[in-house]
């Protein structure tokens, strides 16, 4: 029997899940990431989850990752991820997971 397949945000909040989240491209082709952390971030009352591509994206090096946001359509009652493009909120989520990181190996 296959394995039911979660939608991306369920994939994420999803401590058990260590398969890859597909999320679909502007053209509806599907794209894998590994999850590397979800960051809750107080000053926009958002979570962020930092995603790395499993496949070859222009200008990125491998050991890069993107930045999502997961955003509550509270009036559609819906939630859907989307890529950060502020490099302000981009280097907050970096800085609480590299401080998480440290906090953890000590």
């Amino acid at each position: 029997m296959a394995k039911e397949q979660l939608n991306p945000i369920d994939q994420l909040f999803d401590p058990e899940n260590n398969d890859p989240i597909t999320l679909l491209d502007n053209n509806n082709n599907p794209a894998k990431f590994d999850q590397i952390a979800l960051i809750p971030l107080d000053e926009t009352q958002s979570v962020y989850a930092i995603l790395k591509p499993l496949f070859e994206v222009e200008g990125m090096s491998e050991d890069e990752a993107l930045v999502f946001e997961i955003v509550d359509d509270e009036e559609n009652d819906e939630s859907y991820i989307e890529i950060v493009n502020d490099e302000k909120i981009i280097n907050k989520v970096f800085e609480v997971y590299y401080k998480l990181v440290e906090e953890s190996e000590n």
